[in-house]
Order: C-alpha cells, then structure tokens, then sequence
C-alpha cells in the first residue's frame, strides 16, 4: 500500500515540475513534507520484512 502511495505521489510531482510554472521552493517542501517521511515508512517496513524473512530462515535452518 505504501509503495502505491509513493509511486502516486512522485507521479503528481512529476506532472506539476513538467506541465506547471511551480516555484522551486514548493517543490522542495514537497519532497521533504511528504515523500521523505512515505520513504522512511517504506525503509522501515521493509527492513522488518527482511528481519522476519531472517528469523524464519535461521528457525528452519536450526529445525525449531
């Protein structure tokens, strides 16, 4: 659900840079209001992903 959000928005942002005469600093703001924080929440959600996956394995590995 995350990464959907993420490609939404970098869509949006992409289209106001091309078609619309939008002030560097808006488009600064918005990297840092909202991209920035939905890659975090990606970073982290991955990164629990990729704990789980370990912890499975490891059990498996050890037949516990």
């Amino acid at each position: 659900m995350i990464s959907r959000i993420i490609v939404l928005v970098a869509v949006i942002a992409a289209m106001l840079l091309w078609v619309g005469p939008v002030p560097n600093w808006v488009m600064i703001g918005f990297v840092f209001a909202v991209l920035l924080p939905l890659g975090i929440a990606f970073s982290i959600k991955r990164m629990r992903l990729e704990a789980r996956l370990a912890r499975t394995l490891w059990l498996a590995l050890t037949r516990r």
